[in-house]
């Protein structure tokens, strides 16, 4: 970023788009039509929808210049997965601000954890840490690659999670429009059938947790197994001795640390999951206690 701003030409480009940027706000305030039952808060979704185009267009970006990078091994791929991570981390913040704005007068709540504003939510976090240069310290870091196994275990149980948030979603929001039909003992067998499928989730936060471990007890080794190779107690002998153990100690600390947060944030994405869950079979028996 610093090295961008460098150029005179650059600041020049950000300016104007900046000045652009202003004009269009005002436009957006004065000249745009107000929705009755939303009134001011309906102005919001002229930077808020834009913004959220950017921005998933930019984690795109991220994905494809990943694969390339891994394909070719150019760094190029992984300057420009950077610079959209940047771009990205900045319209999905703007997304994220502008969204709570916008939802309190018109939901009456800042926040619900809906499925996409949950993702939205992982995502700007994830590309906040990648651009940062947390995640590449983290992978670099770690010779086991037990964090990069965690890392890609937690994005494929979160793409779990996400297919059966929407499903949940849509039952939900169909359920207003249709007779139940069913008996209590149905209800009761969905209830299972949806609870087996979020079994998977609990058991793979179990799984990070222990890899997290696992990774915790192989540093450990990686750090002492030095220690054996001790013949004398030169200074360059010991100076290598201390670098080796420091990196059996950051596979030890890194997997440990990926390990933690990944579970504790799946976890919290299907207590949600099964919170929406109860919500609905309470509803259902409900409604189908009304119905009779």
């Amino acid at each position: 970023m610093r090295l961008f701003f460098s150029a005179r030409k650059n600041r020049i480009f950000m300016s104007f788009v900046a000045i652009l940027f202003l004009l269009n706000l005002l436009n957006i305030i004065f000249n745009t039509p107000m929705i009755a039952d939303q009134h001011w808060a309906q102005k919001i979704f002229y930077v808020h929808v834009p913004s959220a185009w950017v921005g998933f267009l930019s984690y795109f970006v991220v994905m494809v210049s990943g694969f390339m990078l891994f394909i070719k091994n150019n760094e190029s791929w992984d300057d420009l997965g950077l610079a959209a991570a940047e771009i990205g981390t900045f319209f999905m913040g703007l997304v994220l601000i502008t969204g709570p704005i916008w939802a309190k007068p018109i939901w009456g709540t800042f926040w619900i954890w809906e499925p996409r504003l949950t993702t939205t939510l992982i995502l700007f976090l994830f590309y906040l840490v990648y651009d940062l240069g947390v995640l590449s310290l983290i992978i670099d870091s770690d010779k086991s690659r037990i964090s990069l196994a965690i890392l890609v275990i937690y994005f494929c149980a979160t793409i779990h999670w996400y297919i059966l948030s929407i499903a949940l979603s849509k039952q939900i929001d169909a359920i207003d429009s249709v007779s139940i039909g069913k008996d209590i003992k149905t209800i009761s067998l969905m209830e299972d059938d949806l609870s087996n499928k979020h079994a998977l989730g609990y058991m793979i936060v179990d799984i990070l947790l222990k890899l997290g471990l696992t990774g915790t007890v192989i540093g450990f080794i990686l750090m002492l197994l030095p220690i054996g190779e001790i013949k004398d107690f030169d200074t360059q002998i010991i100076q290598q001795l201390l670098s080796k153990m420091s990196g059996g100690m950051a596979v030890a600390l890194y997997t440990t640390l990926t390990g933690l947060i990944t579970s504790i944030f799946l976890r919290l994405q299907y207590f949600l999951l099964d919170s929406s869950l109860t919500s609905l079979i309470n509803y259902l028996s409900s409604k189908l206690l009304h119905e009779e």
